[in-house]
C-alpha cells in the first residue's frame, strides 16, 4: 500500500507556496495546534484515501499547520468560505480545509473520517478524459 505523504506548513512564506499549489491540487490542510499531536492519528485515513484515489499523488496535497503560528494566514483563508469556526476561540479540536482555486471548498470538524475521506474524493481534480 502506497503511502501519502504529509508536509507540515513551516511558516508564512511556506503557507502561499501551498496556497499557490491549490491551482492544480485540492489542498487538504489539518489544522491544529502543535500541542495536541493529531497528525499521526490521521496518517492511515491520508493513506486510505491516497490509494482510494487514482493518481492521488497528482490531486491531492496532504499538509498540516499550527492553529497558533499560522493564525494570520488561516484567517484570511477562511474568510472565503462563511462558518461558525472561531480561531480566536478554538480549543484543541483539529479541523482540515479543502482548497481549490485559493479557495476553501469545504471544512471538516474534528477527525470525522468518513466526512474528511468523503469530500476529498468529492473535490479531488477529475481525471483526464481519454481521447
Amino acid at each position: 500500500m502506497a503511502q501519502a505523504a504529509v508536509t507540515a506548513i513551516a511558516d508564512g512564506d511556506a503557507f502561499a507556496e501551498f496556497l499557490e499549489k491549490s491551482e492544480t491540487f485540492l489542498l487538504v490542510i489539518d489544522c491544529h495546534q502543535n500541542w495536541c499531536g493529531p497528525c499521526d492519528t490521521m496518517k492511515p485515513t491520508y493513506n486510505s484515501i491516497f490509494n482510494e484515489i487514482n493518481d492521488c499523488e497528482n490531486k491531492v496535497v496532504f499538509t498540516t499547520a499550527d492553529i497558533k503560528s499560522l493564525k494570520p494566514q488561516l484567517v484570511e483563508l477562511m474568510a472565503t468560505k462563511p462558518s461558525d469556526l472561531d480561531l480566536g476561540n478554538h480549543g484543541c479540536m483539529p479541523f482540515f480545509l479543502l482548497v481549490k482555486n485559493k479557495v476553501v471548498v469545504a471544512i471538516v470538524l474534528g477527525a470525522d473520517v468518513p466526512t474528511l475521506r468523503d469530500n476529498v474524493v468529492l473535490y479531488a481534480p477529475e481525471d483526464e478524459a481519454a481521447e
